[in-house]
């Protein structure tokens, strides 16, 4: 459920509760009545937009009476009576201008209607607004977490791009939800405003999503792939919500294989001829270990011959395709991982006892592959190097956070020798950087924008000793001792930093600090489930042109739990989304020290 956001005062309800304030883009999903994973059939025609067109129908028509009594005898007609009616004339000049002028009126004010009046976020807004900027915004999302990357899709033509994340519910206080419960899914905003442009509920919490990697409906744009953490697999048309196909690669026996083991899938040439590139996942072998390669359609989500079981394997991991088109994979076999390669033609006459064609092979072809961004999860020593603008940011994190975890940020030039200490210290996490390059009126700038996670020495408060079954059953599933899981609450700090460059100068502002709230569930001592999770933050900053005009937006996100009083009756799960151009903005930060 969404709130008003204190910036604008709109409402955009997640529920799409109708009220007098709803943008004309709720209205449009909630008659859109999105199939909530339901098979798509394949002969079905979709309309390309929702887009409302009016006409106005002027009709109008005259009788003219015409009349001859010359045939009537004269003496039954008085004297001083006429053997015919008068002759009827035309309209004057006056009136036929001003007729015209009427339906001129009409016309204008038609057309003032449609194009020339301001349109809200919708997609009833004409091409005509196609030059409108992006304005910076502050919306909150109540109810709901946003995780992972921050996806960037076309949006309506001419009204700039869209916004999607995958999201679940609350996950600590659902015993305290009224009405409609959306568990899990996936979220479109409308980029200049932030507005649910839709949003779809998934059975199963959605893992990773990415929506640059195979058109399915062939219009164009690509679609978006979703993976679900119970082994789902789906395609969903990323303007209008539409689920394009799905298939579940693990049936009943999903329950079985832990979440981390579901992997993206690995993206393949086109193999059956249809226009759309086919997709290779792993899945369950008939022996329930994950060590099977399933072909699948691109198009249709339809699974392409047989599967093959890799004999060799107890579990197979981190599919790869080289310019050779040989599959490569990790093979987990006596608790270590050896290296596993075949060729996709043996592969392809594995799955469908026939031969691949020759042309496909020989087609030179560089096929584009979903990237795991973000930090290494339960890696306890991670080190990542991120380049910009001839030098390299280096987060390095170590430990176990909150309570053995230490961090060192730094910006080093290897042309120069030189090497900048950005931020270090105990209890704090560095996240996944993003950056940016802008052309100011003196030099060209550029830099990263870098989020940390702090925590307090006394941070991590008992709130409760909550019985087993007042958690959701998501989350019971996490716990397996007979003693009933502790609830903490721990206050942590939200730290944005924008690290700025060019060839003389380097600038670290402090660009926000939030204070989040985060409840873990303990067992033992140790931390089984978190909200918000950390390691769902760790992508929550993007840079991109949502308008098209040239110009940078810095996307962000992060999710917490307000309370006006401690009472767990009124904590609630908030998401707070900000879209800032940093372009005028960063005249505004550029006052502070250098480093």
């Amino acid at each position: 459920m969404i709130s008003s956001d204190t910036s604008q005062g709109v409402y955009a309800p997640l529920c799409q509760t109708m009220s007098d304030s709803e943008s004309e883009e709720e209205l449009l999903h909630r008659n859109h009545h999105h199939a909530r994973l339901q098979p798509k059939s394949g002969n079905a025609v979709r309309t390309p937009s929702n887009l409302t067109r009016i006409e106005n129908h002027l009709m109008f028509s005259t009788t003219e009476i015409l009349g001859n009594y010359s045939n009537v005898e004269r003496g039954s007609i008085p004297p001083t009576w006429t053997n015919t009616l008068p002759e009827r004339k035309g309209m004057s000049g006056v009136r036929k201008a001003l007729f015209c002028a009427s339906i001129g009126l009409c016309i204008l004010v038609t057309v003032a209607f449609l194009w020339l009046l301001p349109c809200s976020d919708s997609a009833t807004c004409s091409n005509g607004e196609k030059g409108m900027k992006t304005h910076n915004w502050l919306r909150d999302y109540e109810k709901i977490e946003l995780k992972g990357v921050i996806n960037t899709v076309a949006g309506v033509q001419g009204r700039g791009k869209n916004l999607i994340f995958m999201y679940r519910s609350d996950r600590v206080f659902a015993e305290f939800e009224d009405g409609e419960h959306h568990t899990n899914g996936i979220i479109s905003l409308i980029g200049r405003g932030g507005h649910v442009a839709w949003y779809d509920e998934m059975p199963e919490e959605p893992k990773s999503i990415d929506c640059t990697l195979v058109d399915v409906d062939k219009n164009g744009q690509p679609d978006c792939l979703i993976v679900g953490k119970m082994g789902l697999l789906g395609a969903l048309d990323p303007v209008s919500g539409e689920w394009l196909w799905h298939i579940n690669t693990r049936g009943a026996n999903s329950s079985r294989i832990p979440e981390d083991s579901v992997d993206f899938p690995l993206i393949l040439p086109d193999l059956n001829g249809d226009g759309v590139k086919d997709l290779l996942q792993i899945g369950l072998s008939d022996a329930n270990q994950h060590n099977s390669l399933i072909l699948i359609s691109g198009a249709t989500g339809r699974v392409l011959g047989k599967s093959y079981t890799v004999m060799e394997c107890e579990s197979i991991h981190r599919l790869t395709i080289d310019k050779d088109f040989r599959i490569n994979l990790s093979c987990w076999r006596n608790e270590s991982s050896v290296a596993f390669s075949k060729s996709l033609e043996d592969l392809y006459r594995l799955w469908t006892n026939t031969a691949l064609k020759v042309n496909i092979l020989s087609r030179p072809e560089s096929i584009e592959q979903h990237r795991l961004l973000g930090q290494r999860k339960n890696t306890e020593n991670q080190y990542n190097i991120y380049p910009a603008g001839g030098r390299e940011l280096i987060v390095e994190n170590r430990g176990k956070c909150p309570h053995h975890c230490n961090m060192t940020v730094r910006l080093t030039d290897e042309r120069h020798n030189h090497e900048v200490l950005i931020k270090n210290g105990t209890g704090i996490y560095g996240m996944v950087p993003t950056s940016l390059s802008l052309n100011t009126t003196r030099s060209a700038v550029s830099g990263f924008i870098v989020k940390f996670w702090e925590w307090t020495p006394s941070s991590g408060e008992l709130f409760s000793s909550r019985k087993r079954r007042e958690f959701p059953e998501m989350v019971r599933n996490h716990t397996h001792s007979p003693m009933e899981p502790m609830l903490r609450m721990r206050v942590l700090r939200e730290v944005v930093l924008m690290i700025l460059f060019n060839s003389t100068d380097t600038r670290v502002i402090n660009t926000s600090q939030n204070n989040i709230v985060q409840f873990c569930l303990e067992e033992h001592g140790e931390e089984i489930f978190c909200q918000p999770d950390l390691n769902y933050q760790e992508n929550s900053l993007m840079i991109a042109d949502l308008d098209d005009d040239g110009s940078q937006e810095l996307i962000s996100y992060y999710t917490t739990f307000i309370s006006s009083d401690n009472e767990k009756e009124n904590w609630r799960l908030i998401t707070y989304v900000q879209l800032l151009r940093l372009e005028s903005e960063l005249a505004k930060l550029s006052d502070s020290d250098s480093v």
